[in-house]
């Protein structure tokens, strides 16, 4: 099996709405057009492929990003220094559990030390409950800084200290 990861392309399309579909509620849903802001506003977007195919995506944005989003704000105001949202990660249902959302994460950790991040963030479903996201980014070295009702859901708010 080869696995690697590389930047996403808007060719991609496909593939990772398929993806996402498979991944509700977990991440928030995709069409094109989401795809498309995501991708103009992402400074991190990478895919994760098994033997060619798609099995996973990352969407990551940093502090400086044009978007909206209302937890990605929430953290604009509350955390001093640079950071990285991680806006979306889903993994095709089949390669749940073969450790490829890590693999994501470590890509992404890496690259963001070299943009002088200072955190990782993200949100989980808290209402309703995604118990095994919460369990990985607990696993991972998040802590829960905030919980915050938004689109119908609760989410908790994560963070990773990536320095001191």
């Amino acid at each position: 099996m080869e696995v690697i990861v590389r930047d996403g392309q808007v060719n991609d399309l496909t593939d990772i709405l398929s993806i996402n579909r498979l991944s509700l509620p977990g991440v928030s849903l995709l069409d094109a057009h989401e795809f498309a802001i995501l991708c103009n506003a992402s400074r991190f977007f990478r895919v994760l492929e098994v033997d060619n195919l798609i099995a996973g995506y990352l969407f990551a944005l940093d502090r400086h990003a044009s978007y909206d989003g209302e937890e990605f704000n929430w953290f604009c105001d509350n955390i001093d220094g640079e950071f990285v949202y991680i806006d979306q990660i889903a993994v095709a249902p089949e390669h749940r559990k073969s450790g490829f959302a890590a693999v994501l994460y470590n890509d992404l950790e890496k690259s963001s030390l070299k943009h002088q991040a200072i955190a990782l963030v993200c949100e989980v479903n808290l209402i309703p409950e995604n118990i095994p996201s919460r369990k990985f980014h607990f696993k991972a070295g998040f802590a829960e800084m905030f919980c915050m009702p938004t689109r119908g859901v609760v989410v908790s708010l994560f963070k990773k200290n990536l320095v001191g």
